[in-house]
């Protein structure tokens, strides 16, 4: 093969030149620009964090002198102990960096390393270039208050070793003292220094690839124009035989090159009724039903069309010259050939008859799903929407009285108000049915004139006015009611419910599918049971029901499944030996549960007797080791992080949880946070409460001791970033088993977080996310713009995160929580823009918020 000579000059220009200048342009940009920016950068970091760090331990000094001020205590007390805290303060990797005291006359208050300077005059002390660094501090802070100060002094605890430091200081005017910490200028350098020999490294490292790959390509280049000519002369060859090996098969055939090119046999011309002259004139989308149904193929058509996996073997509908459809079976492969991508589809009929059947049990499960909207849309709604008005008379009225307002009103039930109280504020006391009116007046020959007290059923049966049908149906059951009354938030009395509305359940409901599990006899049964779930799941999104209503009912069946292991449990093992308590944590612990979810609980027993110890420990772990494993067995899978009861570190008593709450909390570091956010969403599915809610009052003294645990916290919430770009795109995996995806999980974190952090501010027991954000707003510590901002862009991930869920098994793959915007509508990819975008909001909200431990929160 013959090159002209201004070939290769051509391409030493086009891409040899260009490559050389990039990478002078990379080598210099690094050593330039980047190192100095980022050294300064980090240097300003280091010095930041002093500052935070000082304001923090100022924190303390602010609380004693309160002390001092409300007269709680003398102020030689209040500094001793503010002393003895400061003394013992310690942070930094090795934890050994400290904050020390001097009072405005420059003698040493408290230093932790050396305490020969204590209470010493330490004005004249010099470092090793002769600066009077503790006279410098106290100049400092007459002069400004607060300031950086440069000077010699001590590695941490080693007086042999004198290094650069940078210290900031600030005054505390109340007790007129001076405290400060620093940082060493050396381990700055040092990491400085490692990070440029990283860059060096990897430049050296990419620079000398981008050469080699140079010199590959000019060999390469030489090699493959050698060899064309060759390859065409066996191309030729090949497609001859390849041609005669399609004409002779039976199945029909197509292949698809470069998306316009269609090479077929006469098999599949005869098939479809066309000529070859016709067929010539087609396109691939004219042989085949466009519509995305199940059926038609056209989805795994356009996925072959763009190169991208397709299943090997799928249905499809192939459109006939006469209009008609014909079913085939087509299997289909990517190839790349004579250098052109595509793919090859060999069509098989398939029967009449297999066809018939198919549609049939298509027809039958529709027709289940339309059965299920029905009434799933039914079970979700709130009960405000079928609660008729109240009835009611006076304590003192009689029967016959009573019997009388009940006609007059068409009622089948009254309620029965205490004397006094206006009508807004009306206290009932009990309830009278028609039934009673029967049984326990007229049968038996009762004075009709006596007062209806004596007849009525007391105390109500009350529910809040939020609650879904389905919670009210089970309420109902569970308490043998035939009326319920309706409670506002502020306990207020208003309507009333009665069991005929509600009581035509179908098999499918919430209702009917936890009492089927709460009735169950054994594993097998639960498992049979929660298999129902996904597709309870599916028909209620279809049916319209909302997120929040959806995470509520899959808890309430992950409740129902737990509590009835729970008591297999108790049968096998004997009864327990003292109180305990079964919690959930995790998402199940804030009731938002979803299709793709494992075990996230734990074991709380009351504290026994040190000689029972042993016996009880081993009880309460044979048990959750038996529903653990039972669970995994349902469905729950196991954690991976085995935070389990059957794990001995999560199976406790509570005087031991305290324990552990008080150090996570008390010494926390923001790499422990990741460990143990799970454990502040929690709540008891079975068992006593009094244990868990005074674990939970534990936690908030253990909070409002540690201010500094919550700024760890919110600073955690704040290194998310939401997968938003610069240009407003939305930031997908670029490789990897889930490349051109995004973790909607992570992005719902964010809001997570917010709502966690500001509970456990407020000592809010709740610990749904919903639930948290409504009375920070109902107590006026959110304000109702964010609020509705917040809640609607919670929903809506939620909404999205399950729909997608619900697709996955739907369609047969596994349900995980990564989702390609590529496949939702321009409306969620609008909506989703919006919500990473607004997020930004929440995290600087955040971040004002917790700029120190003794700053308001909201």
């Amino acid at each position: 093969m013959q090159h002209k000579p201004h070939s290769w000059k051509g391409f030493l220009l086009k891409l040899v030149l260009p490559t050389l200048i990039t990478i002078a342009l990379f080598i210099i940009s690094i050593f330039v620009i980047y190192i100095p920016e980022l050294e300064k950068d980090m240097m300003q970091i280091k010095r930041n964090m002093t500052k935070e760090l000082t304001q923090t331990a100022l924190s303390i000094l602010e609380e004693y002198a309160d002390e001092e001020r409300s007269g709680s205590m003398p102020r030689e007390q209040a500094q001793a102990e503010a002393i003895a805290r400061i003394n013992k303060l310690r942070y930094g990797d090795e934890n050994k960096d400290y904050f020390w005291i001097t009072d405005m006359k420059t003698r040493m208050v408290v230093h932790p390393y050396r305490p020969d300077l204590n209470g010493k005059d330490v004005s004249n002390e010099v470092d090793r270039h002769g600066k009077k660094l503790f006279s410098e501090f106290t100049k400092v802070v007459n002069e400004n208050g607060e300031g950086y100060v440069n000077y010699m002094w001590q590695w941490k605890d080693n007086q042999s070793i004198v290094v650069p430091k940078i210290s900031y200081v600030k005054g505390f005017p109340h007790w007129g003292w001076v405290i400060g910490t620093g940082i060493y200028v050396e381990d700055v350098k040092r990491e400085i220094h490692a990070l440029t020999s990283r860059l060096i490294t990897t430049s050296i490292i990419i620079t000398a690839t981008i050469l080699t790959i140079l010199i590959y390509i000019l060999w390469q280049t030489l090699v493959l124009e050698q060899r064309r000519f060759e390859a065409e002369e066996s191309e030729k060859e090949s497609k001859e035989k390849y041609k005669a090996l399609v004409e002779a098969a039976t199945d029909g055939f197509l292949m698809v090159l470069e998306q316009t090119e269609m090479l077929c046999n006469p098999t599949i011309i005869e098939m479809l009724g066309y000529t070859d002259e016709e067929f010539r004139s087609l396109n691939i989308f004219d042989l085949i039903k466009q519509e995305s149904t199940e059926e038609s193929g056209y989805n795994e058509l356009k996925l072959l069309m763009e190169n991208q996996p397709a299943p090997s073997q799928f249905e499809a509908q192939l459109v006939k010259k006469d209009q008609t459809l014909l079913n085939v079976i087509l299997t289909a492969s990517l190839i790349t050939f004579s250098g052109k991508k595509g793919f090859i589809l060999i069509a098989r009929d398939v029967s009449e008859f297999r066809q018939l059947e198919r549609k049939r049990q298509e027809s039958e499960r529709e027709q289940l799903v339309a059965e299920l909207q029905s009434t799933l849309l039914f079970l979700n709604q709130t009960i405000t929407d079928f609660a008729s008005d109240i009835v009611s008379c006076n304590m003192d009225a009689s029967i016959e009285k009573v019997a009388s307002i009940m006609t007059q009103k068409n009622a089948g039930a009254i309620l029965i108000a205490a004397e006094g109280g206006s009508q807004e504020n009306k206290q009932y006391i009990g309830i009278v049915t028609d039934h009673d009116i029967r049984e326990r007046a007229v049968a038996k020959g009762k004075d009709l004139k006596s007062p209806v007290v004596e007849i009525m059923s007391s105390p109500l049966v009350t529910i809040s006015d939020k609650a879904m049908v389905f919670e009210t149906a089970l309420l109902m059951q569970e308490k043998n009611v035939r009326h319920v009354v309706l409670q506002k938030s502020n306990g207020r009395i208003y309507k009333m419910i009665t069991n005929s509305e509600l009581l035509q359940v179908q098999g499918y409901s919430a209702v009917s599918l936890i009492e089927s599990i709460n009735k169950a006899e054994s594993l097998d049964e639960i498992q049979q049971r929660h298999s129902k779930l996904p597709m309870l799941v599916t028909a209620v999104l279809n049916s319209g029901g909302n997120a929040e209503n959806l995470a509520r009912t899959i808890a309430k069946v992950a409740d129902a499944t737990m509590v009835k292991l729970v008591e297999f449990a108790i049968d096998e093992l004997g009864e327990p030996p003292c109180e305990f308590s079964f919690i959930t944590m995790g998402s199940e612990g804030r009731e938002e549960q979803t299709l793709n979810t494992d075990q996230d609980n734990a074991l709380i027993y009351a504290d026994p007797a040190p000689e029972d110890e042993e016996m009880v420990q081993e009880y309460f772990m044979n048990l959750a080791t038996k529903v653990c494993t039972w669970l995994d067995q349902v469905g729950y899978d196991f954690c991976d992080g085995k935070i389990m009861a059957m794990n001995p570190q999560w199976c406790m008593s509570l005087s031991k949880w305290k324990e552990q709450y008080s150090a996570w909390i008390h010494s926390a570091t923001p790499q422990d946070l990741l460990e143990v956010y799970i454990f502040f969403d929690f709540r008891s599915v079975y068992g006593s409460t009094e244990l868990t809610d005074e674990l939970r009052k534990s936690a908030f003294k253990y909070i409002d001791e540690t201010p500094l645990f919550m700024i760890f916290m919110a600073r955690d919430a704040l290194l998310y970033k939401p997968p938003l770009s610069l240009f407003g795109n939305i930031v997908t995996e670029s490789s990897g088993e889930h490349t051109k995806t995004f973790n909607i999980k992570a992005a719902m974190r964010t809001i997570i977080n917010f709502a966690r952090i500001y509970a456990l501010k407020h000592h809010i027991y709740e610990c749904n996310t919903f639930e948290r954000l409504r009375i920070l707003n109902d107590t006026g510590k959110l304000g109702d713009d964010m609020y509705n901002e917040i809640f609607l862009a919670y929903s809506f991930l939620m909404q999205m995160r399950l729909k997608h869920q619900a697709t996955s098994v739907k369609n047969g793959y596994q349900i995980d929580n990564w989702i390609n915007p590529k496949k939702i509508t321009q409306i969620e990819r609008l909506m989703l823009k919006n919500i990473f975008a607004q997020m930004n909001t929440f995290q600087t909200k955040l971040g004002n918020d917790f700029r120190g431990a003794r700053e308001d929160v909201i």
